[in-house]
C-alpha cells in the first residue's frame, strides 16, 4: 500500500467508506461545491465528525478491514488552480464555522435518464442521471459568474 494501509492524514476519508443510508442523509451527503481535484473528502470528514459519526481515531483494525491506497501519479498543479483556491476558502470557512454545510444531498437536483440497469456489476444497480446545475466549469481556471449561486 502507498501509505502502509493507513490514511495519509488523520482526517482522511477519501478512497473508500461504508455507512448506513440514514447517516449519509443526516450529514447531507457530499458537498456540491467542489470541482476538480480534492477537498470534497475533507469536507465530508467534517460533516461526519460534526454529526458525531467519526473522529480521526475511528478506523477499523487491520485484522477486520483495511484499504489499499494505490500508487498513482498526481497531476501537477491541480492544487493551484483558481477552482482549487475557491474550494479551499469554502472548506476553511466550513471547518471554522463561518459557513454551514447546507449544500449537498438535499440541494442536489437531477433527473433519471432511462431505466436502471440491474446487476452490472453483480449486486449493483446502475443509474444514468442528468444533473440540473446553475453552472458547471469547463476547465479548472474558470470561475462561476458572480450572479450564479452555487449551492
Amino acid at each position: 500500500s502507498q501509505w502502509n494501509y493507513r490514511p495519509s492524514y488523520g482526517q482522511m476519508v477519501g478512497g473508500a467508506i461504508i455507512m448506513q443510508n440514514k447517516h449519509y442523509e443526516k450529514v447531507n451527503g457530499f458537498s456540491n461545491f467542489y470541482w476538480g481535484w480534492g477537498q470534497e473528502d475533507d469536507d465530508f470528514f467534517f460533516r461526519l465528525s460534526h454529526n458525531g459519526f467519526m473522529n480521526s481515531n475511528d478506523r477499523l483494525p487491520p485484522s477486520i478491514g483495511r484499504y489499499k491506497a494505490l500508487s498513482h501519479k498526481r497531476v501537477k498543479d491541480l492544487d493551484v488552480t483558481p477552482m482549487f483556491k475557491r474550494g479551499r476558502k469554502h472548506l476553511d470557512a466550513t471547518i471554522h464555522g463561518r459557513k454551514t454545510p447546507e449544500e449537498g444531498l438535499r440541494t442536489l437536483s437531477f433527473e433519471l435518464v432511462g431505466e436502471p440497469v440491474k446487476d452490472k456489476p453483480p449486486g449493483c444497480t446502475r443509474y444514468l442521471i442528468e444533473l440540473h446545475l446553475p453552472w458547471m466549469p469547463t476547465n479548472l481556471n474558470e470561475m462561476p459568474p458572480a450572479d450564479i449561486a452555487v449551492r
